[in-house]
Parts: C-alpha cells; sequence; structure tokens
C-alpha cells in the first residue's frame, strides 16, 4: 500500500469521522433548538394566560370602579335634591306671610319659655317689629338684645349660660333634617 493510499485512507476516515461529528453536532443543536423552542412556547402560553387573567382582573376592576363611581355620583344627585329640598323648607319659612310668621314664632316663644322663664333674644334684622308683635302675644318675659344679619327667621335665646338656637336655618339643619331626612328621603326616590 504506498503511502498515497495510507493518506487516501486515512482523509477518507478523517471525512467520514467529520461528517459524522457534524451530524452528532448537528442533532445536537437540532435537540437544542427543539428544547429551547418547545420551553419559548410553554413560556410564551404561560405568559398569554397571565396577561389574560391580570387583563380579566383590571377589567374587573375597572367595571367595579365605574359601578362604584355610578353609585357615587347617584348618591352625590340624591344628597344635592334632598340639600334642595331643606333649602325649599327654609325658603317657604322664610317667605311666610307677617300674619304666620308672627303666629309660628309666638308658638315658639311658648314653647321655650317652659324651658327659659327669661333671657335675651338676637333676632333677624329685618323682622325686628314682627318678633315684638310675637313676644306681645306670648307673654314672655324675653327681651330682644341685639340684631343678626346671617339668618331670615326665628331667634336665638340666651338666659345665664343656656343658649337656645331656634333660627330657621339652624332648626332645618340641626333638629329637623336629622329627624326626618330619612323619611324626605324614602318619599323623594322611593
Amino acid at each position: 500500500m504506498a503511502l498515497s493510499d495510507i493518506l487516501k485512507k486515512i482523509e477518507d476516515e478523517a471525512a467520514k469521522k467529520s461528517a459524522f461529528m457534524k451530524q452528532v453536532a448537528d442533532d445536537e443543536i437540532k435537540k437544542i433548538e427543539d428544547e429551547t423552542n418547545e420551553k419559548a412556547e410553554a413560556r410564551k402560553a404561560e405568559i398569554e394566560v397571565k396577561i389574560e387573567t391580570q387583563s380579566a382582573s383590571v377589567i374587573e376592576k375597572s367595571k367595579t370602579l365605574a359601578s362604584m363611581e355610578g353609585r357615587s355620583q347617584t348618591l352625590r344627585q340624591k344628597r344635592e335634591i334632598i340639600d334642595q329640598t331643606y333649602a325649599e323648607v327654609e325658603k317657604e319659612l322664610n317667605g311666610l306671610s307677617d300674619h304666620d310668621y308672627v303666629s309660628l314664632v309666638t308658638t315658639m316663644f311658648k314653647h321655650v319659655a317652659k324651658t327659659a322663664e327669661k333671657g335675651n333674644l338676637t333676632v333677624p334684622a329685618d323682622r325686628r317689629k314682627l318678633t315684638e308683635q310675637a313676644l306681645e302675644k306670648a307673654n314672655v318675659d324675653f327681651h330682644i338684645k341685639e340684631e343678626a344679619h346671617d339668618f331670615k327667621g326665628g331667634f336665638v335665646l340666651t338666659s345665664g349660660k343656656l343658649e337656645i338656637n331656634l333660627s330657621f336655618p339652624y332648626l332645618i339643619q340641626k333638629i329637623v333634617r336629622p329627624k326626618t331626612e330619612l323619611e324626605v328621603s324614602k318619599l323623594l326616590f322611593s
């Protein structure tokens, strides 16, 4: 066997081994690519499920917030209507005829006289004369001490350390409204 034949045989053997090694490397690369693709697809599916779940959660939260905002807005509107209703009541009281005003304040004086026998009054500046008429009719020992411009009807009685606020705004907001608001709400919105 000649040297050229031996070299040819070695080259053929090296080519076969090289081809085999290349095939093994290609198979390994293919295997790694397949595993990587499988992992990537699994991760992609996992991410898609996560995104879908999070999107559904965000949508549900948005719906809940929108619903809450809607209810809140409805409650605000109802509160405004109730506020307007009590403002109308106060407006009606402030718009009483002179005769009706004197009659109402006379009744209020008689009622307050059961708690305080005498005292000083703060009255609306524009209703001093009507208040004096009510004092005469009620026959109570109250005296007008000062006139106020911050309310239009009723009075504030001071007797010693006792202060009784029966101004119309106070009556409506602090006495009448707390006792009637639930019933008014039912009447307005049922």
